[in-house]
């Protein structure tokens, strides 16, 4: 065979053609192999081109970590991700399986956990001239328009923001599961014979009024929402009305105490008898919330377009019942969420449940951080992390095959770094690879250890910021994370103010109320930023700023009004005892025919507990019992 010419510029491929014959693959990018319908040669030692290439190297392993043996065919098939044109006998085999076992029990995800993919590794070279010289990285600029998009012209009200992302779809689909739900509960307390007076008066009225209508559901939510404005420890607080200081009858004249706990009860959102069973094929962990997650991830990113730097964190929220996928972090347990959102404003754009290390991926923050991308990569945007996302291959993937940016804190023990800098305090040390810049700084006495900083944005130059009252200067990529970092944390911020966070035994009430949670918040800054373009159009409907408390009060009032006129709920009075007066209950009729006189207890003076005091009046503007003998000190509250 002839010897064939190789690139220096280039990896190499060995490869057997149909007729047998053995060929070297010379078009292969950086990107990826090219997929030709041929057999990857079984070919044990590398050749010697790539080791005389010098130090970087596109397949991830360095000129002096050629020397060693690699299996090439195997390393091929993981860097292309397909196997189907390979020929490998079966003790390879044996050992494939074996090494991704052994990666698939681990389950904190560390270099080691990186998958084998085409990224370019580096060749560190140490910067002594600081600020770096004529360094040009020719990164591509973000130039898309940020901001809400596809707003309706007639949106006004907060609440219709709101149903941008919580859509009349949505409610019909959630009103629709939870309705057969409750039938399918009647019909197991039914078998069991567990049905008490309370269940079957409530179920009566749940059958008959239609069950969990649209308006119904937008009167739960709306009171849910409102006990995160007003809130009280126990929910059964909210329909107390003997105590007046702290009274609030708002809530019972939308809906009485049973009936929303019923109606709390039936909420559901998939068909339980659609789920396989675990360890079938289909089995989603995540089944009983797939829908909602599934079309409000849709409408998060139809309706806003994100400025340029973006990040991701995890958030927990708070849960000890039994599921597996409760996650544990110090002094914590809870449902874990992978979430990215804009550094700017908070908008959640994308998140993602942690499913446990059963289903997640053996390489698990590179995958998430290129899941939760997707959609957002080759714009231009900054991805900002901590040290538990960023690595070197995912910064070298997302710079050079994705026109992505990051920008990220590092822990030392990563791999493709060079040996652990020492910095004294004030100084800084830098490494070049191309885009890829290293930078470790100490900056306080106090710091033990430097801070470790990759970056694919920033140059080895330091700016000056105002801390504490005086001008410091720092590395200009160590500026821009502080400055940048924290969007997700932002989010959470927010929502913490207003959250309605009870317990459950229930997993996906969790999940489902967090969503509910942040789809007020991004319906708020929907609402924000078209209130600031509409003032800049003269012709459009100018809207009135207002602020996040004041946004999801209005979002609340315009959920419980339908339901206040739908059950024709007399309106709630200006003031508690405001022209309170004594009238004597009506006499009705029992369905014989029978009269029947009604009776309450006394608010005053009646105490089950004690002595409880039934009574035939009433006070016509509070609508409560009240005997004759007690109406003046009522009056007088």
């Amino acid at each position: 065979m002839e010897a064939a010419h190789i690139s220096p510029e280039l990896p190499i491929r060995w490869v057997v053609s149909a007729d047998g014959t053995v060929e070297i693959k010379e078009e292969v990018t950086e990107l990826g192999c090219d997929q030709a319908n041929e057999r990857i040669l079984q070919e044990e030692t590398p050749p010697s081109s790539i080791t005389e290439r010098g130090g970087e190297s596109f397949i991830g392993f360095t000129a002096s970590e050629a020397d060693k043996t690699y299996n090439w065919a195997s390393l091929y098939r993981n860097l292309d991700g397909d196997d189907s044109d390979i020929d490998l006998n079966e003790e390879e085999d044996e050992d494939e399986d074996e090494e991704k076992s052994s990666r698939e029990g681990g389950g904190e995800s560390t270099d080691e956990d990186v998958p084998l993919t085409r990224f370019r590794v580096p060749n560190w070279t140490r910067l002594t001239e600081l600020p770096e010289q004529k360094m040009t990285l020719n990164i591509k600029n973000y130039t898309e328009v940020s901001g809400p998009r596809f707003i309706p012209r007639s949106a006004t009200r907060p609440a219709e923001f709101f149903e941008l992302l919580f859509s009349s779809e949505l409610q019909e689909y959630i009103c629709s599961e939870s309705n057969k739900y409750a039938l399918e509960m009647n019909e197991k307390y039914r078998k069991k014979n567990a049905k008490s007076k309370t269940y079957e008066r409530l179920f009566s009225w749940w059958t008959q009024s239609g069950g969990l209508t649209r308006n119904r559901l937008r009167a739960v939510l709306g009171l849910w929402l409102n006990m995160g404005l007003v809130w009280k420890p126990d929910m059964k607080e909210y329909w107390n009305t003997k105590d007046a200081l702290r009274a609030t009858p708002g809530f019972a004249r939308i809906m009485s105490r049973d009936k929303f706990l019923f109606c709390l009860a039936n909420l559901h959102l998939n068909d339980n008898r659609k789920q396989e069973k675990k360890g079938r094929p289909g089995y989603d962990s995540l089944f009983k919330v797939r829908p909602v997650l599934d079309q409000v991830e849709s409408l998060l990113t139809k309706y806003y377009v994100l400025n340029e730097f973006v990040s991701i964190d995890e958030n927990l929220l708070g849960f000890k019942n039994r599921t597996s996928l409760k996650q544990y972090l110090p002094n914590k347990f809870g449902l874990k969420l992978w979430v990215l959102a804009d550094s700017a404003n908070g908008y959640v754009y994308k998140f993602k449940l942690h499913t446990g290390a059963s289903n997640d991926t053996e390489r698990e923050t590179y995958d998430v951080v290129m899941s939760l991308m997707d959609g957002l990569l080759d714009k231009g945007h900054t991805l900002i992390t901590d040290n538990f996302y960023t690595s070197v291959p995912l910064a070298s993937t997302l710079t050079y095959q994705h026109n992505t940016q990051l920008v990220g804190t590092l822990r030392c023990n990563r791999k493709f770094l060079p040996s652990a800098p020492k910095c004294r305090v004030g100084e800084q040390v830098v490494y070049r690879s191309g885009r890829l810049l290293y930078t470790a700084v100490r900056q306080k006495t106090s710091h033990k250890k430097p801070l470790l900083l990759l970056s694919t944005r920033n140059i080895a130059t330091e700016v000056k910021v105002r801390r504490a009252g005086k001008d410091v200067t720092v590395p200009e990529c160590v500026e821009m994370y502080s400055r940048k970092t924290g969007g997700v944390d932002l989010a959470e911020q927010k929502i913490y103010s207003h959250e309605n966070e009870r317990r459950s035994y229930k997993w996906y009430f969790k999940i489902f109320f967090s969503v509910i949670n942040r789809l007020v918040l991004n319906s708020y800054i929907l609402y924000q930023d078209t209130v600031q373009q509409r003032q800049q159009v003269e012709s459009a409907v100018h809207l009135p700023p207002l602020s996040r408390r004041t946004f999801l009060a209005s979002v609340i009032d315009d959920f419980c009004k339908n339901v206040c006129d739908n059950e024709k709920v007399t309106p709630i009075p200006p003031s508690l005892h405001s022209g309170c007066k004594l009238e004597k209950m009506k006499i009705t009729k029992t369905s014989s025919g029978k009269k029947r006189q009604p009776e309450k207890d006394c608010t005053v003076c009646s105490n089950r507990k004690v002595k409880r005091t039934r009574t035939t009046y009433t006070c016509a503007a509070c609508n409560i019992g009240v005997c004759r003998e007690c109406f003046h000190k009522h009056s007088k509250k």
